[in-house]
């Protein structure tokens, strides 16, 4: 079976908590790809789940750079619960819409 080419928007907590979980017990997905617009957190990121299974996923600043450059089967956004209620997400969600619709459809 193929496993699902996976990447993250978003790599705080509750995101590395996701990425922890999809790299130890979920073994049809493949992480390879984080965006965060904080190089803290994808630093992060990289420490607590990547280096444990000596693996590493390219980082970006920006989604877009990351959905035009990586082969992607599916995207994960975790953000804020402030940045999921304000008018962004309509934005990110078009782009992510249109990106796999081109992709897909």
């Amino acid at each position: 079976m193929k496993k699902v080419r996976l990447g993250i928007i978003g790599c705080g907590s509750m995101s590395r908590y996701h990425g922890r979980v999809y790299t130890t017990q979920v073994p049809e997905v493949d992480v390879v790809a984080l965006c965060d617009t904080h190089k803290g957190n994808l630093d992060r990121y990289q420490r607590e789940v990547f280096d444990p299974i000596k693996k590493k996923p390219p980082t970006f600043a920006d989604y877009k750079d990351m959905l035009a450059k990586v082969n992607l089967d599916a995207v994960l956004i975790v953000t804020r619960t402030l940045i999921i209620s304000s008018r962004s997400v309509p934005h990110w969600m078009r782009a992510v819409m249109c990106w796999s619709k081109s992709r897909w459809w």
